[in-house]
């Protein structure tokens, strides 16, 4: 770890959280924007942690010393929506490109321009808040000695908006010769051709991409153009938080996790077929069943699932949705001796705290995100496919060899926690040569012009 910078830099942070409120209830996705900021805090104390976020008042409560920027910003600045108007929709293609191509040069040779442009234009329909919005982000990214996409697992065929948002973000900084980096990102199964063209004209100018696993993702940033010395294998971001919120001792219990959502292709026959294993096996090791919901909102609702999979042998559970930060999930898994889970964050969190795990994959999405863990943790993460012939027979077996082994696999895993951590740090390290270059280059820059 190199010594921190306590000089002001600032930094533009996209997350991996969506436009929806709901996104904040996932805290897989929180804990990863947490683990960032505090990554980025230790290299620049001083620094102006910048974040782009619909929801101002979800970033305050689970990143309080974050600075919002209003999305609808990047929008206005970046998009093409209030450049064209009411027009776009009948404007020829070629005619629409130029005009995008030119407002996206624009924005960087010709910021003053653009902006009288756009103003103009918003003060014509008297909308005062969006020009505020629009100013602070352009304002920010001119500012920014670095651009940051904290870990997300977005870039595949069921976030086009994000994907494409994020992209905008990336390629106003790079025509803007500011670095950016990427950090604990999943890539794919991706086969959206738009967000393929995009991402093939973006993302090989990028200086860093980590990656939570080798699985699928390096294959195909590669095919994107991206050079192989981009390219790190790190882990998840979320393994710091985990692993320093460890117990001393293993747990005693069982951990549960379940998800009824389409990118897990789950259905309430999963449930039907794992609920009495599951029963039975707590009931013979005289155990209770710990909820761990990684997602708690209207739309995954991983606690309705959970409190459904627990139902006979725990009707008074409220399938933890009480657990209101990523520390509370984090601390619950930690009771655990074992997890059962369909959500990745559940199995990152336990595993980093030596605790392994039963993984339920059924869509080709989570195999990927599942099997990169595999390969980071080893024997500490089984993988149960549950589109596959004798799934009782293969979960049964699968809980009973993970509970018997896990006192062996405790410290092994822990230990691939602390290796996963070490080669985060040496990305960060890496990334923090770039902005300060871009930081004292500026400052030459601005002093000559005075």
């Amino acid at each position: 770890m190199k010594t921190p910078d306590t000089t002001l830099v600032n930094i533009l942070v996209t997350t991996g959280l969506g436009s929806s409120i709901i996104s904040w209830g996932n805290m897989g996705d929180v804990a990863m924007l947490q683990a960032g900021l505090a990554h980025l805090a230790k290299l620049w104390p001083e620094a102006k942690l910048n974040v782009i976020t619909e929801w101002p008042e979800k970033l305050h409560q689970f990143c309080p010393e974050a600075i919002p920027i209003p999305a609808a910003g990047r929008k206005l600045w970046i998009g093409d929506t209030l450049l064209l108007g009411r027009f776009a929709g009948f404007l020829p293609s070629p005619i629409k490109n130029f005009a995008i191509k030119w407002k996206k040069r624009a924005a960087f040779r010709y910021p003053a321009i653009l902006r009288w442009y756009l103003v103009g234009r918003l003060r014509m329909r008297n909308r005062k808040a969006e020009i505020e919005a629009m100013s602070s982000f352009s304002e920010t990214l001119a500012a920014a000695d670095l651009v940051v996409a904290c870990g997300a697992g977005g870039f595949y065929d069921g976030c086009r908006d994000w994907n494409l948002d994020t992209l905008d973000t990336i390629e106003a900084a790079v025509i803007r010769g500011i670095p950016v980096a990427m950090f604990g990102q999943h890539f794919g199964p991706l086969t959206d051709p738009l967000v393929l063209g995009r991402a093939k004209s973006v993302l090989p100018a990028v200086n860093t991409i980590t990656l939570r696993g080798n699985r699928g993702s390096q294959s195909l940033l590669e095919s994107l153009g991206v050079p192989a010395a981009c390219i790190h294998v790190t882990g998840d971001e979320a393994t710091d938080l985990a692993y320093d919120a460890r117990p001393i001792k293993l747990g005693t219990d069982l951990g549960v996790n379940f998800r009824l959502r389409t990118s897990a292709e789950t259905t309430d026959d999963d449930i039907e077929v794992l609920r009495p294993i599951l029963h039975r096996f707590a009931a013979e090791h005289r155990v209770s069943l710990i909820p761990a919901p990684i997602a708690v909102d209207s739309f995954t609702s991983d606690h309705n699932a959970i409190k459904r999979l627990m139902h006979g042998y725990d009707d008074l559970t409220d399938g933890g949705a009480h657990l209101a930060a990523p520390l509370d999930v984090i601390r619950q898994v930690g009771r655990c001796r074992v997890l059962v889970t369909c959500a990745y964050h559940a199995a990152v969190f336990a595993m980093a705290q030596g605790i392994p795990v039963v993984a339920l994959v059924k869509s080709s999405y989570f195999a990927e995100k599942f099997l990169g863990l595999q390969e980071r943790f080893g024997l500490g993460c089984k993988i149960v496919y549950l589109n596959r012939p004798e799934v009782a027979k293969n979960f049964h077996d699968a809980l009973e060899r993970v509970w018997q082994t896990a006192d062996e696999m405790h410290i092994p895993l822990q230990q691939a926690a602390i290796q996963h951590i070490q080669l985060n740090s040496i990305a960060y390290d890496q990334v923090m040569e770039l902005a300060n270059n871009r930081r004292h280059s500026n400052s030459h820059f601005r002093s000559q012009s005075e």
